[in-house]
């Protein structure tokens, strides 16, 4: 976890709550700088993003989650007796999901509490499923 300093820069940078990135306004299109900025998404003491390249370090307008759920994939083993789900998340890494955790949100989208491991670390977050309910 990044130690919380008032002098970090702001990066111009957003995330919306449907996951696309801006710089400035206008939308990031090249998926390798998106993911290469996930790897180095951070979380601060305040629960605030930032990225942190090397000694560099700004923070990120976070919407409502950096990390939405792509698609779902159930697995054709068991784990623990039961189906494994699994969700591609915005990052491009896997994640077992655990079905006490899904609830409903308030903008008609499911959402669900994840271990997300970028690098060593662990932490949780909660990530919208982005299928509509009817």
């Amino acid at each position: 976890m990044v130690k919380m300093e008032k002098n970090i820069p702001p990066c111009n940078i957003k995330i919306d709550k449907n996951g696309v990135w801006y710089y400035k306004g206008d939308e990031i299109v090249r998926k390798e700088i998106i993911l290469y900025f996930y790897k180095n998404l951070r979380k601060d003491e305040s629960g605030r993003y930032v990225i942190e390249i090397n000694d560099d370090c700004c923070y990120v307008d976070v919407e409502d989650t950096p990390f939405v759920v792509r698609a779902v994939y159930k697995s054709g083993t068991e784990c623990d007796n039961e189906e494994c789900i699994y969700l591609l998340l915005s990052d491009q890494s896997l994640d077992k999901m655990d079905p006490n955790t899904l609830l409903v949100g308030n903008d008609t989208c499911f959402i669900v509490q994840l271990k997300i491991m970028p690098l060593s670390r662990v932490f949780q977050e909660q990530v919208i499923i982005k299928s509509q309910i009817s």
